[in-house]
C-alpha cells in the first residue's frame, strides 16, 4: 500500500528547505543557479538562507562587505528565477567573533544594539528584491547573559534582541515578515518547559505591523539535537517504547498552535528532519504532517535533501511531496 502523501504544498503555507553552507565557508559562494533549479523542481516554494555576521560585516556597527553582498544577492537571483521565494536567516545561535573572541549578543563587548544596526544594513540591501520574504533575525539563541525563564522571558536578552531587530527592521521601512525563534535553541520541547517559558506565556514583543512569524525547530530523536548517532538514534530514550513517542512532536505542534491561533501568530518550523527510511520515524514525520497541514504551518527541511548528512535524505522529501 503506498503511503499517504503528507509533505503537500498547501494553499498559503511556505515549504521548502534549508540551504546551509554559505555559514561553513568563509566569503565563498556554495551554490549555483542548478541548486536553485532542482529545489523548483521538486515541488517546493521557499529556502531558508543561512550565513552569519562575520561573513557578511567585518566588525560590529561596521560597514556590510560588499562582495559577500554579492554572493548573497546571487542567491536571491537565482532564486527568484526559479519562482522561489527567500527567507534571510542569521545563522549564528546568539553569537558572534570580535577580534578573535567569541561573544554573545548582550555581552559588555557585544551589544545588542550592534545586532539592530546590522540588520539595518542587511535590510536596506535586501529589502525591495522580490524573493525576499522573511528576516530570521537569530538563529538558535542558547546560554545567553539573561536566559529566558518564567520571571524574566519578558526582558531577558532574547527577547532585547528580538524588540531591537522588530524596531531596527520596521525602522528602515521594511514591511516584511519578522521572524522570531524563543529562547534555548529554539526548540519546542524547550518552549513550554517549566524552566523556560512555562505553558501560557504572554507575547513579549510589539510589532507596530502585526507581521511576525513564531518559529521552533524539532527534530524526532529524544534529544531532539537532529544528529541520529548512536543512542541518539532513538525516538524514545534507548530504554523507552519508541511507539509511544511517535504522537509526540505532532501533540507538541498541537499545543504550540493553541498557544498560537488566538494570538493570530503563523508558525513556522523552521528546521526539522527525520532519520533515514526507519518505520517508526516516518510515522512519527506523518502524524506531525497532518497537524502541519490542518494548521497551514510554513516549514523548511534541514538539512539540504542532496547530502549523505544525517536527516538528509532526497528519499524521504520526495515521498512526501
Amino acid at each position: 500500500m503506498p503511503r499517504r502523501r503528507a509533505y503537500q504544498i498547501i494553499t498559503g503555507a511556505y515549504r521548502g528547505i534549508c540551504l546551509q553552507d554559505l555559514q561553513y565557508v568563509w566569503r565563498t559562494q556554495a551554490y549555483t543557479p542548478l541548486t536553485y533549479a532542482r529545489i523548483a523542481a521538486n515541488g517546493l516554494n521557499v529556502v531558508r538562507l543561512a550565513f552569519n555576521a562575520n561573513h557578511v560585516q567585518d566588525t560590529p556597527n561596521g560597514a556590510l562587505h560588499q562582495p559577500y553582498v554579492t554572493i548573497i544577492r546571487d542567491n536571491l537571483d537565482w532564486a527568484h528565477q526559479n519562482g522561489l521565494k527567500v527567507i534571510l536567516d542569521l545563522h549564528d545561535f546568539g553569537r558572534r567573533v570580535v577580534n578573535s573572541v567569541e561573544y554573545r549578543y548582550g555581552d559588555p563587548q557585544l551589544t545588542v544594539e550592534s545586532l539592530a544596526d546590522l540588520w539595518t544594513k542587511l535590510v536596506g540591501e535586501f529589502d525591495s528584491h522580490p524573493a525576499v520574504i522573511a528576516y530570521d533575525v537569530m538563529n538558535e539563541c542558547h546560554d545567553m547573559p539573561v536566559q529566558a525563564s518564567p520571571s524574566t522571558y519578558k526582558t531577558c536578552t532574547v527577547a532585547q534582541i528580538h524588540q531591537q531587530c522588530i524596531d531596527a527592521i520596521r525602522g528602515i521601512g521594511s514591511t516584511k515578515i519578522i521572524i522570531i525563534a524563543p529562547d534555548n535553541w529554539g526548540n519546542i520541547s524547550n518552549f513550554f518547559a517549566a524552566w523556560s517559558y512555562e505553558s501560557n506565556p504572554d507575547v513579549w514583543w510589539n510589532d507596530p505591523l502585526n507581521n511576525v512569524w513564531l518559529t521552533v525547530h524539532t527534530y524526532f530523536n529524544w534529544t531532539n539535537s537532529g544528529y541520529y548517532i548512536g543512542q541518539d538514534r532513538f525516538l524514545n530514550q534507548p530504554t523507552g517504547n519508541n511507539s509511544t513517542w511517535i504522537p509526540y512532536r505532532a501533540n507538541q505542534l498541537k499545543l504550540l498552535h493553541a498557544w498560537t491561533a488566538p494570538r493570530g501568530l503563523p508558525i513556522y518550523i523552521g528546521e526539522y528532519n527525520v532519520h533515514g527510511d526507519d518505520g517508526p520515524y516516518l510515522n512519527a514525520l506523518e502524524q506531525f504532517f497532518e497537524v502541519a497541514n490542518s494548521i497551514g504551518a510554513n516549514m523548511t527541511y534541514w538539512p539540504f535533501f542532496d547530502t549523505d548528512r544525517p536527516g538528509g535524505n532526497l528519499a524521504i522529501i520526495k515521498s512526501n511531496l
